[in-house]
């Protein structure tokens, strides 16, 4: 009898269930295909910590499912409210609350089971594409991705563990409900008192938190960027930041939707004209409500946008890193002194016999045995820059031909002048330095310009050729570009690698004094690919999540609607008057969550332009504007969408009560 029941519901209330069902299907779909990922070994096994990525992805899939689960839950209160009084009236004719959950549960089984087949249907399509996605982000080949059987169980279980967690929101909802509430829940009046001016002034006072938070946050990166100042006070300023700008964005639009009305019903003339009256009392009729759900939105919708733009940020600064680190395909620095070391001639022919080399340079690092220089240096104090503390040199005619052919300018040394250059940006400071070779004094310049890194030392000084000549090798440098990179860079990469065997200690290490830009774009990309699609799997299905509860939220009222707008046609409204009215009422409860939430694209654009900036990356700020307009455009794009859907569904069903 339950089934049957059950079944009868679910397509008479089809409608209602449909933005359920899609959110659900959705979910399951993303959930499926980030799964298989996990289980993957052709995505993950590029990644240096595979481990690492496989059990921070396998963790977050959880997470998301714990969110997801919670949102559900909230979301079948939406849907008992939508069938209160349907509900009230089995409880009058005898039926238990027991026998009325078990019903709720089984039409939920019934749509969550068609919402897990859907999903996975999807999940098959979606992880395709996602594999296409990420081994885009990698610059792979593509290959048709084998599904996990493992993926599937787990997207089962989650699925599963989700429907009951939701299931316990719904059974305690149904046990604390009486049945007069069922009933008569649309004929009770909210108890508000509501002091306008005071949510006007919380709103400034919320919107100067946004705006410090963010340019807090932009002050903390800029010193993390530079270099300067204690790491673990900028991350302290960094919450703050952060925390100021999240409560900020949550309490504005919580005051906005408390004074918003008011503010609007201050003129009369605007109130007069047309049906603006009963939509702003529509309104009011729900706000403390509408307010605290558009502050939850708000916050879910700003972090969408944050999420997505940070991950496409990852993405466009990943390939001038790259270009900075690895100038050439192959570089090597070997050790002067190092009795273990291969010799760069001997290394040389091991290369060539794996690849066809179109371009090659070799060239050597000086020392004085001295670190005068070093000693001005920011890292000079934790001796973790140069190894050995000793002060690096490069002739000036060997930078210049390497920087030449990589495409930068030339550099002229002034009359008893050293270039100090750094392979990262910080707080190094070289006023007043000076160093005596040879009996003559020579002033030293910080070189600000954005530099490839030609030889793998942290702080070395471009000096003349002369004064070069009378110092210590302390490096042999060797640096080559490939014919192409299809080249077996693990095999050559073996073949380099040599072991010191510490006898006294009783151990050996195997080290390699070479690095291949193909292992190394290989390896980040593939990270960067993981962190990514976690990122946008958390972001879409927040928005998406967002996106259901308020179109839940907005479905639930459409009894009551049927009854208001009835009066309003009563009272002389036209038809179309009427659908006017219930647009502008859906606009508003759809879209106030979301303008301040896309507008954070441009402090997060700003923020992160003004980074890439300050550390050299200033060629990657193009991709990284493109990147947050296109994510404000999708972003606006699902949203319309849910909003078009919803208020087609709630259209249909309030002037569908109306006939009956």
């Amino acid at each position: 009898m339950f089934a049957k029941l059950a079944f009868r519901n679910v397509r008479r209330q089809m409608n209602g269930y449909i933005v359920y069902f899609v959110t659900v299907a959705v979910t399951v779909a993303l959930m499926f295909a980030v799964n298989n990922v996990i289980f993957s070994d052709d995505v993950l096994h590029y990644a240096d910590n595979y481990g690492g990525m496989n059990g921070a992805l396998l963790t977050l899939t959880v997470f998301i499912s714990l969110v997801v689960a919670g949102v559900l839950g909230y979301a079948a209160s939406f849907m008992l409210k939508l069938r209160k009084r349907e509900f009230g009236t089995y409880l009058t004719l005898g039926m238990t609350r027991r026998n009325i959950l078990a019903l709720f549960l089984l039409e939920n089984l019934i749509i969550c089971a068609a919402a897990l087949f859907v999903g996975l249907l999807m999940g098959f399509a979606l992880f395709q594409i996602l594999s296409f996605a990420t081994a885009a982000l990698m610059e792979i080949e593509f290959k048709f991705a084998a599904y996990s059987v493992n993926g599937l169980l787990l997207t089962v279980g989650l699925v599963v563990g989700m429907f009951l967690l939701s299931s316990l929101f719904s059974s305690v909802y149904l046990k604390k409900t009486r049945i007069r509430e069922l009933i008569y829940a649309d004929k009770k009046l909210p108890k508000t008192r509501i002091h306008p001016a005071v949510w006007i002034a919380v709103a400034v006072v919320s919107l100067a938190a946004v705006i410090v938070g963010i340019f807090l946050c932009d002050y903390e990166f800029q010193v993390l960027a530079s270099g300067r100042g204690d790491d673990d006070e900028i991350m302290r300023g960094l919450f703050v930041a952060v925390v100021m700008f999240a409560v900020g964005i949550a309490v504005l639009h919580y005051s906005l939707a408390k004074s918003a009305p008011y503010v609007y019903m201050c003129s009369k003339k605007r109130m007069c004209k047309g049906t603006n009256t009963f939509v702003m009392r529509q309104m009011k009729s729900r706000l403390g409500s509408n307010a605290a759900l558009g502050a939850v939105l708000a916050f879910l919708i700003s972090f969408t946008v944050i999420g997505c733009n940070v991950s496409f940020i990852m993405k466009a600064t990943e390939k001038t890193q790259l270009d900075m680190n690895f100038p050439y395909e192959i570089m090597g620095a070997v050790r002067a002194d190092d009795e273990w070391s291969i010799p760069v001639s001997e290394a040389k022919d091991i290369i060539r016999e794996f690849v066809d080399v179109s371009t090659e340079h070799e060239f050597s690092l000086y020392t004085t045995g001295r670190g005068d220089l070093y000693a001005y240096t920011e890292l000079y104090e934790y001796n973790i820059g140069q190894s050995d503390g000793q002060d690096r040199f490069m002739k000036v005619s060997d930078f210049n031909k390497l920087i030449t052919e990589c495409g930068g300018e030339a550099v002229s040394l002034g009359e008893g002048e050293l270039i100090a250059v750094l392979a990262r940006r910080d707080g190094s400071n070289f006023d007043g330095a000076s160093l005596d070779i040879d009996g003559r004094e020579y002033s030293v310049v910080k070189k600000e310009i954005e530099l490839p890194d030609f030889c793998n030392v942290y702080f070395y000084c471009i000096a003349p050729d002369e004064v070069v000549e009378g110092m210590t090798v302390s490096e042999y440098v060797y640096v080559a570009d490939t014919a192409n990179v299809d080249y077996d860079f693990e095999g050559l990469r073996e073949k380099l690698t040599y072991t010191i065997d510490y006898e006294e200690e009783n151990f050996k290490i195997e080290v390699t004094d070479f690095s291949f830009r193909e292992r190394s774009r290989l390896s980040s990309d593939t990270t960067t690919a993981v962190i990514t699609v976690g990122i946008l799997y958390i972001a879409i299905v927040f928005l998406f999540m967002a996106l259901a509860v308020l179109a839940l939220k907005c479905l639930s009222h459409c009894e009551e609607d049927a009854e208001r707008y009835s009066v309003l046609s009563k009272l002389g409204a036209s038809r179309r008057e009427c659908r006017l009215a219930f647009l502008k009422e859906s606009l508003a409860m759809f879209f106030l969550p979301l303008p301040f939430s896309i507008l954070t694209s441009i402090p997060v654009g700003m923020i992160c332009c003004r980074i890439l900036g300050a550390v050299g990356l200033s060629k990657a700020i193009p991709a990284v504007v493109s990147g947050c307009i296109a994510v404000s455009a999708v972003i606006l794009a699902v949203y319309f969408c849910y909003f078009a859907a919803t208020h087609l569904v709630a259209l249909r069903r309030t002037f569908k009560y109306r006939r009956t």
